[in-house]
């Protein structure tokens, strides 16, 4: 997977993430999309707020954002 598509994938899942959260906090996407990136770097969901359902949803995205940089850094490493 070349770094444009391994980008577009991880702005695709942290999009979709912030939609969730957007809807469910009732806030604005910017504010939405900070609260994703929080989550990513705590490796856990923040939002003690939502419910059971929500927060395996936003669990499968964050494990998923993880995994795409991992594997980006990894294809980093190796080329350079």
């Amino acid at each position: 997977m070349s770094q444009l598509a391994s980008m577009e994938k991880l702005f695709g899942v942290i999009d979709q993430t912030a939609i969730i959260l957007r809807k469910e906090l009732n806030c604005v996407y910017l504010e939405a999309v900070a609260e994703t990136g929080e989550n990513l770097f705590q490796g856990t969901i923040l939002q003690e707020e939502l419910d059971e359902v929500t927060k395996k949803r936003l669990k499968k995205n964050t494990i998923q954002s993880r995994l795409i940089i991992l594997k980006k850094k990894r294809f980093e490493k190796r080329i350079s």
